[in-house]
This record gives C-alpha cells, structure tokens and sequence, in this order.
C-alpha cells in the first residue's frame, strides 16, 4: 500500500519545527493509518509500530496533537486532513490493465 506525501512539507512550520523523533513517528503515524483504513490503531499497535513502549507511544502522538499534525475527536487520532489528502480516487489498478493492454498489442508483430 502507498499514501501521498506533499512536497509542501518542506515549508511546513509544522513539520520544520519537529524534533527528528517526532518526524519518524508522525511518518510511521502516516503509514499506521493508512494500514488502518483512515484512522489511527489503538496506541498499543502505535507502540509496536514505533518500536517503542505504549507509554511512549502515547507521549509520541499527544506531542504530534499539540503539533497539529493529528487530531483527535475524544476518541479516535487520525492525521490532520487525512481524508482531503488521501482520498481515494486512484486506481491504479484499472490504469496499470490499461497500459498493460496497450503495450501487449503494440509489442504484437504480424508474421511475414
């Protein structure tokens, strides 16, 4: 699986100012949620994701909160604008058949 990654984080202010340690887990954040459908797994998953202790998952995304790069509904954490930046309208799978199709019969010769 894949998900987007902007090049406007390179001027972000957000992200510019995150310690190294804060960067890697908002990164691993990004591909935690997109494994999970949109949202982030429960801090226990984090935690592995991490490779780190549950408590200092939890220190992880509640800085990342504060950041403004997750938010947080009470309940649930997912990152900022996840679902404007990451919708779904790409599939791939249907272009790659098509490319697949076209190079097949331009690769076809007609015997002499």
């Amino acid at each position: 699986m894949w998900f987007r990654l902007y090049t406007d984080i390179l001027t972000s202010r957000k992200v510019l100012t995150l310690e190294p340690e804060l960067f890697r887990a908002w990164v691993i954040c990004l591909a935690l949620t997109k494994e999970s459908g949109g949202l982030l797994p429960p801090v226990e998953d984090v935690a592995f994701g991490l490779r780190t202790s549950t408590a200092e998952a939890q220190r992880l995304t509640e800085a990342l909160v504060k950041h403004g790069l997750l938010d947080s509904d009470g309940v649930n954490l997912a990152p900022h604008n996840w679902h404007i930046r990451q919708f779904e309208s790409d599939n791939s799978t249907e272009r790659v058949k098509r490319f697949r199709n076209v190079s097949e019969t331009l690769d076809e010769t007609t015997p002499e």
